[in-house]
């Protein structure tokens, strides 16, 4: 096994640049690879067993974190400098620094201000928070990097700031041949972030004065119509099907079988990096785990759920599932753990993006298709929602605007159905079609009565975005789901 190099800095402190300097040289690295890089060392420490299995061709590997848009745990692999050494004696370790007011700045900005809001979500702060907490944890991560590796000429510092291209070949030619180096990446200016900065920082606050109403409306709206009870074994569920016992912090499949998750001292679960139903699946443990730590939930998290979906495919007892048909039993409705999480764009729609006001959006109708994205909906006053998959379901990132929504039926129920209500909070239509040119009229006759709707339903969207009332609501859920299963009286 050859020498291993690990670069231990933060991200958003040039880790592209130390990454593309290995592979112009033709040394094999692994940047990122979306989080399951990361997620491959902490679950490996968890469990006991030699990381990086799977890259043991690897020499280099840089950015080394998991921020999810999902509720997962933040995964800065980076700081476990100490297991790396451990298990991959005689490697190297670069620690790249940089200005740390810039880089606070920087990791807000990151993504459009999507990771910073994830981060957030995961961590049950406020954004402001977030720049004291990352500040203390960089002087704390550097300071501990330095006292671990004092002496150590394996032990790399740089100031991205004030390095070149050549420092960098320079402080590794004892190990790595490196004969090319990229340029330099230009550096954005400060200054062009600190006005979107503010305008993040500055948001206000989500209206909380209905959290209960609105967490104890979800709830009711999550329970089937009928629970019943049979001896029919839940391998009748679909393979996306997991058995979660709290107390013991286990899933199994349809098939009984033990799945490859764990619990951390704080109560996380983390997954050993597969694709990403079983991240949906994660999710969704790691939701229950943080409201409680009893009795069993039975699970089927498939985005296109046929669940109760007719007499063919009935649903052998209480169940939590992303999506129903209507009417259907024994299935408790739960956030789509990949759409419906905080933090993304595609749950609330994104708070910085421009929006024109009412008077100054186009007067003719928008039809929602794939090809067309929020924003370039939102310039129109009038958007038709046609019924979708849940999935793929944008209702909730256009309705949490100025635009009024007609929406189609639908046959699918999703955590929030029943919630926006029509004539309140947007125009219903026919499914079909039958009558949109009918309700389009309306609506341009009467545009104060859409602006009222649109306001009902921006207020709406901010009590769903709050995260005590996602929380108290999928605790409601959980009472009742415990309460239909026989767990509690």
């Amino acid at each position: 096994m050859g020498r291993k190099f690990f670069q231990i800095g933060f991200n958003k402190c040039g880790t592209t640049f130390i990454a593309r300097l290995f592979q112009m040289n033709d040394i094999p690295v692994v940047h990122w690879e979306t989080g399951t890089l990361a997620e491959d060392i902490a679950y490996s420490k968890l469990v006991g067993r030699k990381p990086l299995q799977r890259w043991a061709d690897v020499t280099a590997f840089t950015d080394m974190e998991s921020v999810r848009y999902l509720n997962m745990p933040v995964i800065e692999a980076f700081r476990e400098f100490r297991f790396l050494d451990e298990q991959f004696p005689g490697s190297v370790f670069l620690l790249n620094t940089r200005n740390v007011e810039d880089w606070v700045i920087s990791r807000y900005m990151h993504r459009d201000g999507t990771y910073a809001r994830a981060y957030a979500q995961i961590l049950g702060v406020d954004l402001g928070d977030l720049a004291n907490i990352w500040e203390a944890n960089w002087h704390a991560h550097l300071a501990d990097c330095r006292a671990y590796f004092a002496g150590r000429p394996e032990f790399i510092e740089i100031d991205i700031d004030h390095a070149a291209p050549a420092d960098y070949v320079q402080a590794l030619s004892p190990w790595f041949d490196l004969r090319h180096a990229p340029n330099v990446p230009g550096k954005k200016r400060r200054a062009g972030y600190l006005p979107r900065l503010s305008q993040m920082l500055e948001a206000p606050t989500p209206a909380v004065e209905e959290r209960e109403d609105v967490a104890v409306a979800l709830a009711e709206r999550a329970r089937p119509a009928a629970v019943r009870l049979s001896e029919v074994g839940f391998d009748a569920c679909s393979g996306h099907y997991a058995r979660f016992d709290a107390a013991a912090a286990e899933v199994r499949d349809r098939h009984g079988k033990l799945m490859p998750l764990t619990r951390d001292v704080d109560g996380w679960i983390y997954v050993d990096p597969v694709p990403p139903v079983r991240l949906r699946l994660t999710s969704a443990v790691n939701d229950i785990a943080q409201a409680t730590d009893r009795e069993v939930y039975h699970l089927d998290l498939r985005p296109e759920c046929w669940l109760g979906s007719g007499p063919d495919h009935p649903v052998p007892g209480p169940i939590i599932a992303p999506c129903r048909r209507a009417g259907a039993e024994n299935v408790f409705l739960w956030p789509l753990p990949w759409l419906h999480r905080h933090g993304n764009d595609g749950f609330l729609g994104n708070p910085l993006r421009a929006e024109p006001d009412w008077h100054a959006k186009k007067a003719q109708l928008c039809q929602v298709t794939d090809q067309i994205s929020d924003e370039a909906a939102l310039n129109h006053r009038f958007i038709h929602c046609p019924p979708e998959m849940p999935e793929g379901d944008r209702f909730l990132s256009l309705v949490n605007s100025q635009s009024v929504i007609l929406r189609e039926e639908s046959a699918w129920e999703v955590f929030w159905t029943g919630l926006f209500q029509p004539w309140q909070h947007f125009i219903p239509v026919e499914r079909g079609g039958a009558d949109l040119e009918d309700r389009l009229a309306w609506a341009r006759a009467h545009p104060a009565e859409c602006k009222a709707m649109t306001a009902k339903a921006r207020k709406l969207c901010a009590a769903l975005a709050d995260p005590a009332t996602r929380r108290r609501h999928l605790s409601l859920v959980l009472r009742d789901y415990r309460i239909a299963s026989g767990q509690e009286v």
